[in-house]
């Protein structure tokens, strides 16, 4: 047995996979030819990963492509979570107002005020028909 890499006695007296040289590249490497690629426990992360990897390259495709660099995690959870926020106000879950709380917040006080001049572009127009389709109150508040 050579004794020269280290070996994982517990179910493989074999050595465990040398690593890349500086001939070879991780892209070239043949993971189908690694001692552990037929191991059970490799094989279920393996088909899981692989069921994945259409979406993996799509989302990394979809990142590179953005009209924002998004160069780490915590930057992609945010992103996320604003569009979620977009959805929750779409489907009526939240208020526009929770988003506009949290624009407020975030953006500059002129980009902010900017917004809201826009939004009261867009409402003036159309609050007036939209008030008188609101149902009347069945009761008479005291």
């Amino acid at each position: 047995m050579n004794t020269d890499q280290p070996t994982d006695s517990r179910q493989n007296p074999k050595p465990l996979a040398a690593p890349l040289t500086s001939a070879q590249s991780a892209s070239s490497a043949d993971i189908t030819q690694a001692p552990f690629f037929h191991d059970p426990a490799f094989q279920q992360f393996w088909k899981r990963f692989c069921s994945f990897r259409s979406v993996i390259e799509d989302l990394l495709q979809l990142i590179d492509a953005g009209r924002y660099k998004i160069e780490d995690l915590p930057t992609l959870r945010l992103v996320v979570e604003d569009a979620f926020t977009l959805y929750d106000i779409v489907e009526g879950k939240t208020r526009m107002s929770v988003l506009l709380a949290l624009m407020e917040r975030n953006v500059k006080p002129e980009v902010f005020a900017s917004l809201l001049v826009d939004l009261h572009n867009f409402l003036e127009p159309r609050l007036p028909q939209l008030v008188r389709a609101l149902p009347l109150p069945t009761e008479t508040v005291q």
